[in-house]
């Protein structure tokens, strides 16, 4: 792998930038004047092909999943804890069915109604919400191994900041969790997760391409100070016991390594491949073409890289195959 040394843009070679603190996220994701800057979601979805990037960026709808609302919870209640500020959401009560005995369910008109009267999804909680925060925080908070580093994050960081700049002729925009300042700056990200053994995490860094948005973080926060800032997940169960782990991107993402008194940076796979999704996208914009599926197969004979043709040959899956065979034998 190729090293990049700390003289590399050590000065930052951003052409535009502009930094927010406390804009509505609304506003980060579908504001009109941010409309064309590209996110890390964004970036990721260039992996199928750039024609489904381009097209996802100005069509896609957001939707979400219970699972999705409560990684938002813990989102919002963190970051209350490093504002230092109440959380502003309060437990919500289902109203009682007079027949029954039993609260009204989620998706009956008594309960919605009561609800929206109550102040609305976005500033409730349910009951069983707020004990696993309690847990969760009580987790965050107790834990004899890695309690200080969150005590850190919560006393030196500074969270939501938005930040949009130009670089290369791509506008960018990313929206770290909390930026960690002092002698030991750091980017961190609250992840959720179901499953938080070490190969679960693994899984998921892997499956939702965690690393590729961790490289881009680091890149453009380098761009815009000048400064390699190590990358840090912190994954926090969202089922019982509500367990976490504070994870180190550096294998992943960009590592910053000490050598003879110098900042080494050396880009593992998921910067790698930031930095290759990075340079065609930077031609898809010069030249305005964003080719499809069919430019992720790489010709098979001299005479179609002289023609352009390409046919796609794809190998059936081992799984396919052993459950063949086990099928006629």
């Amino acid at each position: 792998m190729n090293l990049l040394q700390n003289s590399w843009r050590e000065r930052g070679q951003i052409m535009a930038c502009k930094v927010i603190e406390n804009l509505a996220i609304e506003t980060y994701h579908n504001g009109s004047d941010y409309i064309d800057f590209w996110s890390s979601s964004n970036i990721k979805t260039m992996l199928k092909s750039p024609k489904h990037a381009h097209f996802e960026k100005y069509n896609a709808e957001h939707k979400d999943s219970a699972a999705k609302d409560f990684g938002t919870l813990i989102h919002d209640f963190l970051d209350s804890k490093v504002r230092g500020v109440e959380f502003d959401r309060t437990v919500f009560y289902p109203p009682i069915n007079q027949k029954t005995g039993e609260a009204y369910g989620s998706a009956t008109k008594k309960y919605l109604d009561a609800r929206m009267e109550a102040g609305g999804k976005n500033s409730l909680m349910s009951e069983g919400d707020d004990k696993a925060l309690k847990a969760i925080w009580y987790n965050l908070t107790n834990c004899k191994y890695q309690s200080r580093i969150i005590e850190h994050i919560i006393k030196y960081g500074t969270p939501e900041v938005s930040i949009f700049a130009e670089s290369d002729g791509i506008k960018y925009k990313i929206r770290p969790d909390v930026l960690v300042g002092g002698n030991t700056p750091k980017i961190i990200d609250w992840k959720s997760t179901a499953d938080i053994s070490l190969e679960g995490i693994q899984k998921a860094i892997q499956n939702y391409k965690y690393d590729i948005s961790a490289a881009m973080y680091q890149y453009i926060e380098h761009e815009r100070t000048g400064i390699w800032k190590p990358f840090i997940w912190v994954f926090i169960e969202n089922v019982p016991p509500y367990d976490f782990l504070v994870v180190d991107a550096s294998p992943y993402a960009f590592s910053i390594e000490k050598q003879g008194g110098e900042n080494i940076i050396i880009p593992n796979v998921g910067a790698h491949t930031f930095l290759t999704l990075k340079k065609q996208l930077e031609e898809c914009i010069k030249t305005e073409y964003y080719p499809g599926v069919a430019s992720r197969i790489k010709p098979n004979f001299e005479s179609t890289k002289r023609s352009g043709k390409r046919i796609a040959k794809l190998q059936p899956s081992n799984w396919y195959n052993n459950n063949l065979i086990e099928f006629f034998k």
